[in-house]
Parts: structure tokens; sequence; C-alpha cells
């Protein structure tokens, strides 16, 4: 199965992935409307791109009361299901990642990270390399994306 690899130490804090990200769901280049994020960790050159770890056993979902977030099992990816989402938050409050994310100007509007359904915009447009979309061993831990220190 393919995962995303994130590589912090190519990372040079373009925001390139965030303006990806933001085009290809909203047609607008609007960092904030990102499904990732470029963390500066405070340390003189090292940047961290987070996005949702696609968790297999996913806090979120496990706190949306409507069961409209769930795993697709054929990408690995948690997706929200906008048709049965109540807008009441609960996810955002259940990701002890900080990854599931809502737009202040649309009430109960959440959102994360969906891989773009098997293309990910953040990693084809990545000038580094720190972000990668590449078939991996399935892992056992309790998250899919890989940290990958090279």
């Amino acid at each position: 199965m393919k995962q995303l690899i994130i590589r912090p130490k190519l990372c040079i804090n373009c925001h390139v992935c965030e303006s990806a990200c933001s085009l290809e769901h909203t047609d607008e280049d609007v960092l904030e409307l990102s499904r990732i994020r470029v963390i500066d960790t405070g340390v003189e050159g090292i940047f961290v791109p987070e996005t949702c770890l696609q968790c297999i056993d996913a806090a979120c979902a496990k706190s949306c009361p409507a069961d409209a977030i769930s795993v697709y099992d054929e990408l690995g990816t948690v997706l929200i299901d906008y048709s049965r989402c109540v807008g009441c938050l609960s996810c955002v409050g259940g990701c002890p990642f900080g990854n599931m994310l809502h737009n202040t100007d649309e009430p109960g509007y959440v959102f994360k990270c969906d891989m773009c359904f098997g293309d990910p915009a953040c990693a084809r447009f990545c000038p580094t390399g720190a972000i990668v979309y590449e078939e991996i061993e399935p892992l056992t831990g309790k998250q899919q994306m890989v940290l990958d220190e090279a």
C-alpha cells in the first residue's frame, strides 16, 4: 500500500506543499485551508511537514457521534462522509495530533488530509522530496504515516 513518507531533513520551509494542497481542495491558495502544515521546530533549519496520520484506530472516528468518519480500505485513508457529519467538532477534539482541522469561517466544517484520493498534491509538488508517496510494507503500529529520517 502507498503511504506518505515525510523526510523532515529535506524540508526547506517553502510552503509549496501547503499551497498545492489548498489549491487541490479549494481552488484557492489559502494556507489556512491546507490539510498539511509545515511546523517550525524552533531548531534552526529544521521544519516538519505535518498532516493526518491516517490512524488505523482513528480517535477522530471514535469520537464522531454520527459515524461520519471511517477508513477507506482501498487506500487506507481516514475519510469524512459530509452527508453524515453534523458539525459538532468532536473529531477536532478527538484527534490527539491536532490534524483534524476546521474552518472558522464556516462553523462546523471540518477537514483533514484525504491523501487526494491516491495522488497527494503535497508529494507531487514538493521540490525537495521531503514529502513522497511511495509503496511501503504495511506497518503494525497504530498509524500508517512514516517519518523517514533520511
